[in-house]
């Protein structure tokens, strides 16, 4: 009977300990009912309201936000209180919101606040809601309201690769993915850095204003960004109804589209407004933009807005549009001027904009006004049917005042009307240039009877044909040739002059020169016509040579006029190559100086020191050949760059004794003798007991419960037999 009491407590304790044992091995919950999604580290200034299921920051410090379970969303949110900011980094966060905001910055909070990505961050809005929400509800422009900045985790700005922290901010109906909800503008929004993405509810736009509201002082510094905007929203500007201003970009890379609002500017019309959004206050400086809608502009306003106060100064800048211009004005909705294109500046980048009715300027119906162009390099377009600079067409309404170009390449035209351009290939709208204007110069020989007795170029004859690589529409058939034998005109970097036809059918063809090598080679005529003879001046730069001078493949010999050839009938293409002298360095011997690749010389080792005879030569950078490196004397041929070679010597042989006295001593210790002692071996005191934080701790622990609970039993029975004795 006593056996079998122990064996059932035995049986007992066993169970128990593998109970306990079980249940160390199982996970925890993510979080029960009524707790809190999200770890927050770094700071106590926080609260959690379980009811609404919102986490509330609550001071002004530095912390980072995780999930407790990363690995499923939860639709919890959180909101940063009035008053509060700071730094937070958002670690992984996976909010997809049933109502209100994922991420929300509280309503014309004047505190300031950064966002630094970790990761891949996820935050969707609830209906009306943004995705990260940065509300202002004053009306425009009484918004005091503190900046929200965006930016990677690490310090400093980045071009931001995959390595970097991602943020995809999605925004519920009517609301913006970054920016105002449904009636909220967005304003004072900087990305720093990072990669992200953008997307605007129906109506709202992808970084800005939510529907009806405005999206103003936004800025791109750096980082990857896209930006689209739903329905009526623009990429990057304002909502269905509301403005674009004060939108700057000055590095990254951002692509930004909408439907009817502006890829970068104001929203579409709103049916309470006579007309739609406005872009005004763009500045672009740097980085490149890809900027692009159907019925909006690329730049500036929204379907039947107006897109005024545009500057780009650097970057590169790609926009389109199908009914609106790629920079200006929105497409006509209704209202006559309320879609012009004003106070638009280029002043340096590159800059294509290319669009279904006009370029720059304004779509039917609006007016294209003080439009500067002073640098960078500009294709304009209007493709089929309209203009590349001005207001298109003239018969629907509108005008074209106050167009200047006084610097830049500009290729402006379309594809069927390149004579019907407003604004002409002349500087400053007909003007003479200064001589501060680059421009594009063709000159043309005026006295070829000096070098072949040919007639020279009247300067009144007219171009009727000029071919030009890479812009066949440019519109230059009215051209004509000036008293100083030049046309000037804007041309695109990367185009180039195929032929010029003159009217008594002479045909003029580029001689260009293309060199290889250290020199320059100069021809005394940019143009030439079949049969003149074109004059070369080749320079060298010390210390290289003349190796090699072609025109189409075929050599020029040189002859008692120098370097010249007769013009062929197509351009001519001169290539020069010239052979750069490499440095030789000898060390302990001669030979040095600069030498042609491949080319051979001596090298001679110098007198030896005293008690040391010459060894052998050592390459010691480069990777020149020596003939026979255990000569003191022998050829060297040069590599493909400097390289250096050394003379090394070596000990003279020692003189031999004839008698054989003076053997050398014998060391007093043999190798091998007192080999050093092999260190003691390490004793820890502490047996295998596991240490603090050892990882095994917990099953040591349960091993131990269960040997006590053991130990217990057997001292039970022991007790048990000495009684029944």
């Amino acid at each position: 009977m006593q056996s079998q009491t122990h064996r059932g407590i035995r049986r007992a304790v066993a169970a128990l300990v593998a109970a306990l044992l079980l249940l160390a091995a199982l996970p925890r919950p993510a979080f029960a009912a009524g707790e809190c999604a999200f770890a927050v580290e770094g700071s106590s200034d926080y609260t959690f309201d379980a009811r609404n299921g919102v986490l509330h920051i609550t001071g002004h410090g530095n912390l980072t936000i995780s999930m407790v379970n990363p690995a499923a969303p939860t639709s919890q949110r959180i909101v940063v209180d009035d008053g509060s900011g700071g730094n937070i980094t958002l670690d992984n966060l996976w909010i997809e919101a049933a109502n209100g905001p994922a991420f929300q910055i509280a309503d014309n909070n004047k505190q300031s606040t950064t966002l630094f990505l970790k990761g891949e961050n996820i935050l969707s809005g609830g209906e009306n809601a943004a995705g990260l929400q940065k509300e202002c509800t004053h009306p425009d422009g009484n918004c005091d309201c503190g900046a929200l900045t965006i930016r990677c985790e690490e310090d400093g700005d980045h071009q931001c690769d995959a390595s970097c922290g991602s943020l995809r901010a999605t925004g519920g109906n009517q609301g913006a993915g970054i920016g105002g909800g449904n009636g909220q503008s967005g304003k004072k929004i900087t990305i720093a850095s990072g990669r992200i993405t953008a997307q605007g509810g129906t109506d709202a736009a992808g970084i800005g204003g939510g529907q009806g509201r405005s999206g103003q002082y936004i800025s791109v510094i750096n980082g990857r960004v896209k930006a689209d905007g739903a329905g009526g929203g623009a990429g990057i500007g304002g909502g269905r109804g509301g403005n674009g201003r004060n939108i700057t970009i000055t590095g990254g890379e951002t692509e930004a589209s909408g439907v009817s609002g502006a890829g970068v500017g104001g929203g579409s019309y709103a049916q309470n407004l006579a007309r739609g959004g406005e872009g005004s206050t763009i500045r672009i400086s740097g980085g490149r933009l890809l900027a692009g809608s159907t019925t909006g502009a690329g730049i500036g306003g929204g379907w039947g807005g107006s897109g005024t106060g545009i500057h780009i100064s650097g970057g590169t800048v790609v926009c389109s549009a199908e009914q609106g211009a790629a920079i200006g004005g929105g497409g006509f909705r209704g209202q006559a001027g309320a879609n012009s294109g004003r106070d638009i500046e280029i002043s340096g980048g590159y800059v294509v904009a290319q669009a279904g009715m006009i370029g720059i300027g304004a779509p039917m119906g609006g007016d294209a006004s003080n439009i500067h162009i002073s640098g960078g390099t500009i294709y304009a377009d209007g493709s089929y049917s309209g203009f590349g600079i001005g207001n298109y067409p003239p018969a629907m309404g509108g005008s074209t005042t106050n167009v200047t170009i006084s610097g830049g390449n500009l290729c402006a035209g379309n594809d069927n009307h390149p004579q019907d351009l407003p604004i002409k290939t002349q500087p400053t709208n007909g003007q003479s240039p200064s001589q501060e204007v680059q421009l594009y110069r063709l000159v043309f020989p005026k006295s070829w009877d000096v070098l072949s007795g040919e007639p020279g170029v009247n300067w009144q004859d007219p171009v009727a044909n000029l071919v030009i690589e890479g812009a066949p529409y440019y519109g230059t058939k009215d051209m004509v040739i000036n008293q100083d034998g030049e046309i000037l005109f804007w041309l695109p970097e990367g185009c180039a002059v195929q032929s010029a036809e003159m009217a008594d059918g002479t045909v003029y063809h580029p001689v260009t020169v293309q060199v290889t090598g250290s020199g320059k080679v100069s021809a005394n005529h940019p143009f030439a016509a079949q049969g003149n003879r074109i004059a070369l001046q080749v320079e060298p730069e010390a210390p290289n040579r003349l190796a090699s001078l072609q025109v189409n493949g075929q050599e020029i010999q040189q002859d008692q006029g120098g370097y010249q050839f007769d013009m062929p009938n197509q351009a001519a293409l001169i290539t020069a190559t010239f052979d750069q002298k490499l440095a030789l360095t000898v060390t302990g011997g001669s030979g040095s100086g600069r030498y042609l690749k491949g080319e051979r010389l001596t090298i001679a080792a110098g007198p030896a020191p005293d008690g040391q005879v010459f060894d052998r030569w050592e390459l010691v950078s480069g990777d020149g050949l020596i003939a026979d490196p255990a000569a003191a004397s022998t050829a060297f041929t040069m590599g493909a760059g400097d390289c250096a070679v050394a003379a090394r010597y070596k000990a003279a042989p020692a003189t031999v004794d004839p008698e054989g006295e003076n053997p050398p001593e014998t060391p007093d210790e043999k190798p091998g003798e007192n080999p050093p002692e092999a260190p003691p071996k390490e004793t820890g005191g502490q047996g295998d007991a596991p240490r603090t934080g050892d990882p095994t701790a917990p099953l040591w622990g349960a091993a131990a419960l269960a040997g006590a609970l053991i130990l217990a039993g057997r001292l039970l029975r022991r007790r048990a037999a000495e009684k029944r004795r």
